[in-house]
């Protein structure tokens, strides 16, 4: 395909027309799309070694390091394994081993399975100091491909970044599909989130929606309802990526408070990391604004978290874009199964039924209804 026509030559372009010029019937798309992905590489690597330096680590610590925390508790492999994870030569994996050692961030030790051989068992220290980087690491990669002109890395035949190898500058975003998120650190741990969503849904039917939990709840990306205490108190599970961590709650969420006239409701949910990493807190508020023929909902998110997940929230960046990808899927499979005409099932019907009139009864100083069914 040819993009001379919508974009500014580059570096690329000037090599690849010298070749036409001298070789017409070569064919030197390739070498365009080859070129390309070589500056790339070379842009991604500065940007990434800059990151790991701050850690006191480089590629080859890195890569050993963030291996061995994917694989998980007891994250520990033999070095064939860490060989094949990694591509390198055993030599070269020996050399690793030792330097990573020296400095405390992983131990030798004996296999029990087989007493000639030894496993390479990451330390507390060197989880620490991975799980930091990683976070680190994520945001770096995402920044550095910010920065790339509009078109990476879907067209791959497009511009080269800057004459060098190096960005021009932002790369612009679609404000009609992606949405703002704020996040304010106010202190360890801790975080205001502020989201928005909209749904096409009149008011008054966004807000029996979003109040029926038993059937909204799955529309939450990695979310589960695993048990309903009462018409206000729900346990369940979540699973989330913040950046490159995975984590997995199990806690409840409680409606506290419900105010029908103002369209706003507030959330508790609390609940602890399987992995013993930590706990969280959140106060979530939802407040319904009617917008055009639908609905806009203001989330705010008043997070806390505990223990060493806490390392996490330092990459403001990556919890803010966690943060509106959820809300954007969430509205998406939201609209998606209200545009079905897909209903929940007859129990979750009548929990999102008792609900409903039982906490417009309270809020309204009227008695509660009785569900149908």
């Amino acid at each position: 395909m040819d993009h001379s026509s919508n974009r500014p030559e580059d570096h690329v372009d000037r090599i690849l027309a010298e070749w036409r010029q001298g070789f017409p019937n070569l064919a030197t798309a390739p070498m365009g799309v080859v070129g390309r992905v070589r500056r790339l590489g070379t842009f991604f690597l500065r940007g990434m070694e800059e990151t790991w330096a701050k850690f006191d680590l480089n590629v080859a610590g890195f890569d050993v390091l963030s291996t061995l925390l994917r694989v998980g508790p007891p994250y520990s492999l033999s070095p064939g394994e860490l060989i094949a994870s990694t591509m390198v030569t055993s030599g070269t994996m020996t050399h690793r081993i030792d330097q990573l050692e020296r400095a405390g961030y992983v131990v030798r030790q004996a296999n029990r399975d087989d007493g000639r051989s030894v496993r390479i068992v990451l330390t507390d220290r060197g989880r620490k100091l991975i799980e930091q980087a990683l976070v680190a690491h994520v945001e770096t990669q995402a920044r550095l491909i910010e920065t790339l002109p509009q078109g990476y890395p879907d067209d791959t035949l497009g511009p080269d970044p800057g004459g060098a190898g190096y960005p021009r500058g932002p790369a612009e975003k679609d404000a009609g599909r992606i949405r703002s998120a704020g996040i304010r650190q106010t202190g360890p741990g801790a975080m205001i989130i502020e989201n928005t969503l909209d749904l096409g849904l009149a008011p008054d039917d966004a807000w029996r929606t979003l109040l029926n939990i038993p059937y909204v709840a799955p529309c939450l990306p990695g979310t589960k309802l695993t048990a309903v205490v009462d018409e206000r108190t729900y346990e369940g599970m979540v699973e989330l990526k913040l950046g490159p961590v995975s984590l997995s709650f199990r806690g409840t969420a409680v409606i506290e408070d419900v105010d029908p006239e103002a369209m706003k409701v507030r959330v508790s949910a609390k609940g602890r990391e399987d992995r013993g990493r930590g706990s969280a807190h959140a106060t979530v508020t939802f407040q319904l604004h009617p917008s055009g023929d639908g609905t806009r909902v203001e989330v705010a998110t008043d997070l806390n978290l505990a223990g060493s997940i806490i390392q996490y929230a330092r990459g403001a960046g990556v919890v803010t874009k966690t943060a509106q990808q959820l809300v954007d899927q969430f509205a998406a499979r939201l609209s998606k199964r209200i545009d079905s005409g897909e209903e929940p099932d007859p129990e979750a019907i009548k929990v999102g039924s008792l609900l409903w009139q039982g906490l417009t009864a309270r809020f309204k100083g009227g008695k509660q209804g009785k569900p149908d069914g």
